[in-house]
């Protein structure tokens, strides 16, 4: 084996710090940025949440009003049958003679 110098272990050691230090550093800067990473994700997520919240609102709304045209246009609808029947808005017994069975 061949003799190694105090100077050799000593520049070793010295390249084995930087190195740590370099990669602390490096895990430091990777920890930061994930937390920062996590805070945006975090913030889209409840951003979805409140736009997924408000479309079901407006869905419900939009149902809502459907149901009421609906009913609007049935009710007009009957309104329209009963206009036009011939039978609907007379009295059955027109004229001036009572109705068989009075009298």
């Amino acid at each position: 084996m061949a003799d190694v110098s105090n100077e050799t272990i000593d520049m070793l050691i010295s390249r084995i710090s930087a190195l740590e230090k370099t990669v602390k550093e490096g895990f430091k800067t990777m920890d930061e940025r994930l937390t920062s990473l996590e805070t945006k994700l975090t913030g889209i997520g409840t951003r979805f949440n409140n736009m997924e919240s408000r479309m079901i609102d407006i869905e419900q709304r939009q149902i809502a009003h459907e149901i009421q045209i609906e009913s609007r246009f049935y009710s007009i609808e009957v309104l329209l049958d009963r206009n036009t029947d011939p039978n609907a808005g007379r009295n059955k017994h027109t004229g001036k003679t009572l109705p068989k069975g009075r009298g």
